[in-house]
């Protein structure tokens, strides 16, 4: 399967940020970023894993992956919940 997936985060005048993610049926957590690019969100993905498993016993359970942002218009990017944990 393959999936097209933006080199950098922006497109135009679009803004386009990727996150180390969990995701659990319709729930996402957006654990660090956000990046520029997918490489840089999946450089960090092990490590935010880590870190959200060290404070949620269910993070092992959950899908995990680098998640694609854009947000309303209007509206700014998230900062990771995670951030500060991550070196």
């Amino acid at each position: 399967m393959t999936t097209n997936i933006p080199e950098t985060a922006s497109t135009h005048d679009t803004i386009i940020g990727f996150y180390a993610g969990l995701r659990s049926g319709a729930r996402t957590a957006l654990l660090a970023g956000p990046y520029e690019t997918y490489d840089e969100a999946a450089a960090v993905l092990d490590q935010a894993i880590t870190a959200a498993e060290a404070i949620n016993s269910y993070a092992p359970m959950y899908d995990r992956g680098v998640v694609r942002v854009q947000p309303r218009p209007g509206h700014s990017l998230p900062a990771g919940k995670l951030n500060d944990r991550l070196s």
